[in-house]
């Protein structure tokens, strides 16, 4: 006998949908993760954890793409996904922030964003209550924009003081080939993954990581001799930190990806994943980097 999980009210009044075009997915499974359907917990259990998605950025299509992921790789494990997106009316709006406290875990997917100052405060105080934060692709500059005026608020410099990173733009669209970083084969975050199945384009640069920061993944553009930093973990107080600069379309199409990131939600969680069998084409250990 198996109950369902069901969302806070606030969750539900709260939630935007992205004027971005979901052709490539049903918008009945949209549905089933905005309204949280998709978790299922078993009766008298403790409910799963919560993750917020705070997706604000067009350019790399992750308003399809990391709900469709919630709904494939997270939601079967047990986990409640809120996603919150901006205002259409106003952009630097993210009403649905107000359900920050009720989460487990906060994953961002935003670019070049300010916010209502209340609202940059609800991420300050989930990381002052020591809850994890997790980034993917443009985190790194998520709130590198200027307010407009004092009722907003940017953050320039989440990239160094929370992600524990420097990014410095990006190459050219190269192929970039990816590596285990000297000394985290054995890292949780990679369990069960092939660096072959990673490979990308458009590397950003983060050439150097916080001394707080453990490397986890190292990545190379064909022609470059430069080595770039692509994931790692870091520690701000008793938040548990995970960044990667990987999450294009492509990258969500790879099963490696899709691992990569489902691990990094449950270590950041302190939690063992219920199931460990790893994605048909995603076995095996990765190659250390030169």
């Amino acid at each position: 006998m198996h109950a369902r999980a069901r969302p806070t009210l606030s969750a539900q009044r709260t939630l935007w949908w992205s004027s971005s075009p979901m052709t490539t997915w049903s918008s009945a499974a949209v549905v089933l993760i905005l309204l949280g359907l998709g978790v299922v917990a078993s009766a008298g259990e403790a409910p799963g954890p919560t993750v917020m998605l705070l997706i604000a950025e067009p350019e790399y299509q992750t308003g399809i793409t990391l709900p469709a992921f919630a709904q494939s790789d997270l939601a079967p494990q047990g986990v409640h996904c809120i996603v919150v997106r901006e205002n259409p009316q106003d952009p630097t709006d993210f009403p649905g922030l107000t359900a920050l406290p009720q989460a487990d875990l906060l994953l961002i997917s935003v670019r070049r964003h300010t916010l209502l100052t209340a609202q940059l405060e609800l991420i300050r105080a989930h990381l002052r209550a020591g809850k994890p934060l997790i980034g993917i692709r443009t985190a790194s500059h998520a709130f590198g924009a200027v307010p407009a005026d004092d009722r907003h608020q940017g953050w320039m410099t989440f990239d160094q003081e929370i992600l524990g990173g420097s990014y410095q733009g990006h190459y050219d669209d190269l192929p970039a080939h990816l590596a285990c970083a000297p000394g985290a084969a054995t890292h949780p975050i990679l369990a069960g993954i092939d660096a072959s199945t990673l490979s990308t384009r458009k590397l950003y640069k983060n050439p150097t990581l916080a001394h707080t920061a453990q490397p986890l993944l190292t990545g190379q553009c064909d022609g470059e001799s430069a080595i770039q930093n692509v994931a790692w973990t870091n520690q701000v107080g008793r938040s548990r930190i995970f960044y990667t600069s990987l999450g294009t379309p492509t990258d969500f199409a790879t099963a490696g990806f899709r691992r990569l990131l489902a691990n990094a939600v449950w270590w950041a969680l302190e939690r063992s994943p219920p199931t460990s069998a790893a994605p048909p084409d995603a076995p095996g250990r990765l190659p250390a980097s030169p």
